[in-house]
């Protein structure tokens, strides 16, 4: 039996653990008779869990939970897709007795890391993850993105997706590691992953971006969506991250590998000449 396609991608931009910096995106998947995905029709747009009731409350860990577990059907119906690491790096997540050192341990992340390094670059399997090097030596990634697999934003996701495995939903599958300036560099070019937030004006640069996205739209429950992601940081992270998932879900670009759990940041094809 064929597992069923998600009818629905939230995209998280993940912030620090009250929540009061994280945003959630919320996509339709629109699909033709024949079932090809054809485009994604965003609905919400939030920084805050049931916007608009007095009930609203920040993205904690608990708050996003309980919106990807509405009902038991939820995790087979859903694609989520966050911006942050889901992983830890090996040694973070080892349980061998005694630590032979990094340039002896046979675990697979280990070896794949001494098997990337250089004189000019070594990679450390407590620091990096070999998913993450992957995409840097295919230009992917830029180096700013390594090595963010340790400090409080890695264990929360790591934590998060702990929770979401538990409520029936799959690293590498129906949950994947995303990266916003990655997928910006191969929908727009490398200028534009470094100008879309931190420019003269990010608001001109995002409407630009979202005239181009033709297989995106905004339906009319998302309310002030669209503003919300052109004026926020985070709400077009989130966005981003959702958009990564709609050609994750058409297989445009390579899938996360089988050892999702190292690491693998789904990184849509370039689109660029």
């Amino acid at each position: 039996m064929q597992p069923q396609r998600p009818q629905r991608i939230v995209g998280i931009d993940l912030g620090g653990a009250r929540g009061k910096t994280t945003a959630l995106v919320s996509m339709r998947v629109d699909a033709n008779d024949t079932g090809s995905i054809l485009a994604g029709m965003i609905t919400q747009v939030a920084t805050r869990h049931a916007p608009g009731s007095a009930a609203a409350t920040p993205w904690t860990d608990d708050a996003i939970i309980s919106f990807l577990t509405a009902d038991a059907s939820t995790s087979t119906t859903t694609l989520v897709c966050i911006a942050a690491p889901l992983s830890l790096p090996a040694c973070l997540r080892c349980t061998l007795p005694q630590c032979p050192g990094a340039a002896k341990c046979e675990v697979p992340a280990a070896a794949a890391l001494r098997a990337a390094s250089s004189k000019k670059h070594v990679y450390l399997p407590y620091l990096h993850r070999p998913g993450e090097i992957e995409l840097l030596q295919k230009g992917a990634l830029a180096v700013t993105h390594i090595g963010g697999a340790t400090g409080p934003l890695a264990a929360r996701g790591a934590h998060l997706a702990g929770r979401l495995t538990s409520a029936g939903y799959h690293l590498g599958t129906t949950l994947i590691e995303v990266a916003p300036s990655a997928t910006v560099a191969a929908v727009f070019g490398p200028k534009a992953a470094k100008g879309y937030k931190r420019d003269a004006n990010p608001w001109v640069t995002r409407v630009g971006m979202l005239d181009r996205l033709t297989d995106l739209g905004f339906h009319a429950t998302s309310g002030f969506g669209r503003d919300a992601a052109l004026r926020n940081d985070h709400c077009f992270d989130a966005l981003l991250a959702a958009y990564t998932g709609l050609c994750f879900l058409r297989g445009e670009g390579a899938p996360p590998a089988p050892t999702a759990a190292d690491g693998w940041i789904v990184v849509p094809a370039s689109r660029q000449a």
